[in-house]
C-alpha cells in the first residue's frame, strides 16, 4: 500500500511461557492509511495488545517489520525509537496514566517534546487541546476531581499534544459509560478526519459505525477484515 502510515509486514511475536511457546502474533500483515480509524478486536489472548505495541515502537517483533511514516521502527537504535515514538506517535492506555498531583493541563504538557516551539506555543497547544474536547473551564482540576470521561479527554489530549501521525489507543472506552464512551471516540474520529491513523483495540462492538475498518484477531492472526462506514 503506497500511501500507508502504518505497514506491518509478515510480523510474528512470540514468547515461553508456563504452557510452552505462545504466538502471540503470527506472519501478521495490514496497512493502514492516513485519515483511517481501525477498531482491533478479538477475544482476550487474540494478540491486540501485542500489535498496539508493536506498530508503538515497544515491543519487538520476533519476525518481520513495522513502517511508520516510511520508516523501519526497529532498524533504528533504542534512542531514535523512543525519539521517532514521542515525536509521532500518540498513545491512550486503559488505565490513563495521569499523575494524580497534577492538573489536567499539567498532565497534557508532560507529552511535550522539543519541537522547536518556545514554552509559550507549547502552553498555548496544551490548552487549546483541551479546549477542544470540551474541557476547557477543567485545566486546573487534579484527576480526582474530575469525571472518568473527563479523565479519558485529558488522556486523548495528551497523546494530540505534539501533532503526532498515529494514535494508538487501548481499550480506550472499557470504563466509560456509554456518552463519555461515545465522546472519547467522537474526539479519536476526528483526529483521523484531519489526516491521522487511529488504531483502537477494543472487545466493544458500540463503535463499529465511527470506524473506517474493524480487523479481527484470533489466536494471533487475522481472522477478518470488514469496511463498516461510510468513512471509507
Amino acid at each position: 500500500m503506497a500511501d500507508a502510515m502504518i505497514q506491518i509486514d509478515a510480523v510474528s511475536h512470540r514468547y515461553t511461557g508456563k504452557q510452552g511457546r505462545i504466538d502471540a502474533l503470527n506472519a501478521v500483515s495490514l496497512s493502514f492509511r492516513p485519515g483511517e480509524l481501525a477498531l482491533v478486536t478479538g477475544p482476550s489472548g487474540s494478540g491486540k495488545t501485542t500489535l498496539l505495541l508493536a506498530v508503538g515502537g515497544m515491543r519487538r517483533p520476533t519476525e518481520g517489520t513495522v513502517r511508520v511514516g516510511g520508516d523501519d521502527l526497529y532498524a533504528l537504535t533504542a534512542a531514535e525509537r523512543a525519539r521517532f515514538r514521542a515525536a509521532h506517535i500518540g498513545f491512550v492506555f486503559q488505565t490513563l496514566e495521569l499523575i494524580p498531583y497534577l492538573s489536567a493541563f499539567e498532565n497534557v504538557l508532560l507529552a511535550a517534546t522539543p519541537r522547536g516551539a518556545g514554552q509559550t506555543e507549547t502552553r498555548q497547544r496544551a490548552e487549546q487541546r483541551l479546549v477542544d474536547l470540551g474541557l476547557a473551564d477543567r485545566l486546573h482540576h487534579k484527576p480526582r476531581q474530575l469525571s472518568q470521561g473527563e479523565r479519558q479527554r485529558v488522556a486523548i489530549a495528551r497523546a494530540m499534544l505534539n501533532g503526532p501521525k498515529v494514535i494508538l489507543a487501548d481499550e480506550p472506552s472499557g470504563n466509560l459509560d456509554p456518552d463519555n464512551a461515545h465522546a472519547a471516540f467522537a474526539a479519536l474520529r476526528a483526529f483521523a478526519d484531519a489526516g491521522g491513523t487511529v488504531l483502537v483495540a477494543t472487545h466493544s462492538t458500540l463503535h463499529h459505525d465511527q470506524a473506517d475498518r474493524v480487523v479481527t484477531l484470533r489466536g494471533g492472526v487475522v481472522a477478518d477484515t470488514v469496511h463498516e462506514s461510510i468513512h471509507v
